[in-house]
Parts: structure tokens; sequence; C-alpha cells
């Protein structure tokens, strides 16, 4: 397994007592074509209602290309089959 270096910026969107939602922006470097997308992922939590000592937790990204690249099919792919990996 190699090592990408990878910057993420984290910001909370909104924070309750009960739910709080983080966006994610992440880039690398060192990696081809990575000056040509980055990956923004949503974070939602919600304690649920039911009394138990449960909650809710739902991850989605999405893949927002920065330049156009013939290469676009090949890197949503991969970045899709790393995502489902890492989650």
């Amino acid at each position: 397994m190699s090592v990408v270096p990878t910057f993420r910026t984290l910001r909370v969107i909104e924070k309750t007592d009960r739910k709080f939602i983080v966006r994610i922006n992440t880039k690398n470097k060192d990696v081809p074509y990575c000056d040509t997308f980055d990956i923004d992922e949503e974070w939602y939590c919600q304690s649920t209602e039911t009394g138990f000592n449960s909650s809710v937790l739902r991850i989605s990204y999405k893949q927002t290309f920065l330049k156009f690249t013939m290469m676009k099919s090949i890197i949503s792919s991969n970045t899709t089959s790393e995502v489902k990996a890492f989650m």
C-alpha cells in the first residue's frame, strides 16, 4: 500500500444537541491527474428518538472535476472503488 500526501479541510456546518453535519474537502498531491478533481464528503450524524443510546450516520461523497480530462471515467471508477474499500 502506498502513501499519498492528502490535504483535508473539515467544516462543521451544523451542530445541535441531537445532530451534526460536517463537510470535508479532500485534495491529493503527487498522484497522476490529482489537480483535475477534488472529493467532497458530507458526514451527517443524528441521535434517534427511540430512547435507546443509538444514532444514525450517513456518509456521502461527490467528485468535483476542476479541469477537463480525458481520464474522467477512469478516475471516477478508481475513486468509487477506493471509497468503498475505505468505508
